[in-house]
């Protein structure tokens, strides 16, 4: 993990991370460009070293009081947004 993301950041991939304190949402987001998702666990997220490497931190919105989706959960929501923009633009 600690060569392949530089290697794609060198190669014109944005790095974008979920993150609570995000300002943008991962529906105003273009993931029409080259971008891989870094999805980190439920209970810690992406490890220091590797927020430093994300270029772009966005948050899913949600109602209620839950904080977080559990990892798989949160990456479908992503991927999903992604395919509709790529598809549906």
């Amino acid at each position: 993990m600690e060569s392949l993301l530089p290697e794609a950041k060198a190669a014109g991939v944005k790095l974008v991370s979920t993150s609570l304190q995000a300002e943008h949402s991962c529906y105003s987001y273009d993931f029409t460009q080259s971008v891989w998702l870094v999805i980190g666990n439920e209970g810690k997220g992406i490890s220091d070293a590797t927020a430093r490497l994300v270029d772009d931190a966005i948050t899913i919105p949600m109602q209620g009081q839950a904080e977080s989706l559990n990892a798989a959960m949160a990456a479908t929501i992503l991927l999903f947004e992604a395919m509709r923009q790529r598809m549906f633009n």
